[in-house]
């Protein structure tokens, strides 16, 4: 299955002390610094509008899984490489009420959402680890990722 919008968010932004980031690099200063994942770099700039000025991953387009660092929970390609479908519908409305535990989204729609950058973008909005886009068509910089659910350990008595 795909992973729920609350389930990518938390795998992406939450690092291994449980705190939530803002990029998915060790620091909160745009552009990254250091050579973290695959953005919209100098080797793109032949085919892309924008991208990130002093930053070259060397792929112009997607990379291998595992070509750069997974983050804290293991996770390759988290923030970069190719943006993400995930299960749920797009809306724009925000939630009202008492705090949903782990929210699925609208149970309709025409668009699903999309979650994270990919090779194609460049922008500060677009690195951060809250962007989202969606979509219902496919995209080349456009991928997805496979979630499972997880079994409780049976507690013996």
């Amino acid at each position: 299955r795909l992973p729920t919008e609350a389930e990518w968010a938390w795998a992406a932004r939450v690092d291994n002390k449980g705190q939530s980031k803002i990029f998915p690099w060790s620091t909160d200063l745009y552009p990254p610094m250091e050579l973290t994942d695959n953005y919209a770099d100098q080797s793109a700039s032949k085919f892309l509008n924008f991208t990130i000025a002093n930053y070259n991953d060397n792929y112009p387009v997607s990379s291998d899984v595992g070509s750069f660092k997974a983050n804290s929970k293991g996770l390759y390609n988290m923030g970069g490489n190719v943006s993400e479908w995930v299960n749920d519908y797009y809306d724009i409305r925000a939630h009202r009420g008492e705090p949903v535990i782990d929210p699925t989204g609208p149970i309709s729609g025409n668009r699903r959402v999309i979650r994270g950058a990919s090779w194609a973008l460049g922008s500060r909005a677009e690195l951060r680890l809250t962007y989202r886009d969606a979509g219902s068509d496919g995209r080349l910089d456009v991928g997805f990722r496979i979630a499972r659910y997880v079994d409780k350990p049976e507690v013996k008595q």
